[in-house]
């Protein structure tokens, strides 16, 4: 009886974290055409979608140059600060994946103008959790490199192979555990 019961439960276990994955692949998908921008200056009164449409334009230089259409929202993200600390980030969703995709391939560019200034996708909380774990494995030299693409996270391990989507902290551990990347 309490086989039957444990089998139950590892089967229950089980769909519990496939239902979980599917929702986070859902809501992963609901922000494919969105992007966070960090450390653009905040100003009293701002109107985001001027801000974004600003630095888009003028600071990396999108070619062709986005229009206001290409921009669905614009505004920042996290509780209001002190005035002199930090600034919030801006969360911009686009009305397209073309027009986002401009801005995110076109961010490499940035780094030679503003390093102060980064864009990321906007991931879901489980999968910016697994990038920030990533991103501990690659600092500690557990991994070569780590990047997300399409809100899906991968890494590189030290004998220069390229993982399939990381699902899990589980798969994470699995590139830096295994036999060919001792």
């Amino acid at each position: 009886m309490v086989k039957v019961k444990d089998q139950r439960i590892e089967m229950l276990e089980k769909r519990v974290l496939t239902l979980e994955q599917a929702v986070d692949d859902a809501e992963q998908y609901s922000r494919r055409t969105s992007l966070r921008v960090t450390g653009l200056a905040e100003k009293s009164g701002e109107d985001p979608c001027q801000v974004a449409m600003t630095f888009f334009n003028e600071v990396m230089e999108i070619n062709p140059p986005l229009e206001s259409r290409d921009l669905d929202r614009v505004h920042r993200v996290g509780p209001r600060s002190e005035p002199k600390s930090s600034n919030r980030k801006l969360l911009v969703k686009f009305a397209n994946y073309q027009a986002r995709d401009r801005v995110y391939r076109a961010r490499r560019l940035l780094r030679q103008k503003d390093r102060s200034i980064f864009i990321y996708e906007d991931l879901t909380k489980q999968r910016a959790t697994l990038c920030w774990k990533a991103r501990c494995a690659k600092r500690e030299k557990k991994i070569q490199d780590t990047w997300t693409f399409d809100g899906n996270v991968y890494v590189k391990d030290l004998a220069g192979c390229i993982s399939p989507r990381l699902k899990t902290e589980e798969d994470l551990r699995k590139t830096y555990t295994t036999p060919t990347s001792a």
